[in-house]
């Protein structure tokens, strides 16, 4: 059980980590309301990863394990130290959106 904890715990992070980054650089978070947020964020993430791949967004760099972590370490930071006055903001979801994840968690489960 520890093991697929973790596993999720590392894919939300890399998932979740370069969509954000994403979003805090363009602002574009707060177009969106509640659970929105976050899929976008999570598609945004998702699509970065070709990318980074095809050395379309950083030519000529290996990535390997160690560059990948620091990539998302640095991407972060970043988010949050752009996002520290309007963390509460992004984690204020509505009663049906609390309900959907409820649904999804148990999905999961």
């Amino acid at each position: 059980m520890l093991t697929e904890l973790r596993l999720l715990l590392a894919l939300g992070i890399a998932i979740w980590v370069p969509g954000w980054a994403l979003l805090a650089l363009s602002e574009g978070w707060r177009e969106w309301p509640g659970l929105q947020r976050w899929i976008v964020a999570a598609g945004l993430g998702i699509v970065s990863y070709p990318l980074l791949f095809y050395g379309l967004l950083l030519p000529g760099v290996a990535l390997g394990p160690m560059t990948l972590a620091a990539l998302l370490l640095a991407g972060a930071g970043f988010t949050a130290w752009r996002l520290r006055r309007d963390w509460h903001e992004i984690v204020r979801f509505a009663p049906l959106e609390w309900a959907a994840l409820g649904v999804f968690g148990l999905t999961l489960g």
